[in-house]
């Protein structure tokens, strides 16, 4: 998936991401992303404060299956919507047929990762962590 053009495309309207190269070539673009401008505007300290909302077609939803997009964009919720992008989401000129809305991810600070999520002080063992980071703890002692 890190290779595929499309999560390269994608994570462009987010922020520069893990794809191999974009970091690069995203920064020295010159070109804020929707996280970037979120983050300027102080409605995010940090790209994992975010929920966002990718608005794609079908062939984006295809490149996607079987990954995790928050991963991949390096924000704490990600979802895909096939609807059309509401009035005032981040689009680029040259990523055609995809949008993205950013809003803050509800939740908790996970003190491992440091993702915010709803789960985050749910868990009795563990009040502080996320479900996976739980897991993590209790199942990989180092």
């Amino acid at each position: 998936m890190a290779t595929h053009p499309t999560a390269a495309c994608i994570c462009r309207c987010f922020q520069p991401c893990r794809t191999p190269g974009s970091r690069r070539s995203w920064r020295s673009a010159g070109r804020p992303s929707a996280i970037e401008l979120e983050r300027a505007a102080k409605r995010l300290g940090s790209s994992l404060q975010a929920s966002v909302t990718l608005y794609a077609d079908t062939a984006v939803e295809q490149a996607l299956a079987g990954h995790d997009l928050a991963e991949i964009c390096i924000v704490s919720a990600a979802q895909l919507s096939l609807a059309a992008a509401p009035d005032g989401a981040f689009a680029m000129a040259d990523v055609p047929g995809i949008a993205v809305t950013v809003e803050l991810a509800s939740g908790e600070k996970c003190q491992r990762c440091w993702r915010v999520l709803p789960e985050v002080t749910t868990i009795a063992a563990h009040p502080d962590l996320c479900g996976r980071c739980a897991d993590a703890v209790d199942h990989h002692h180092a």
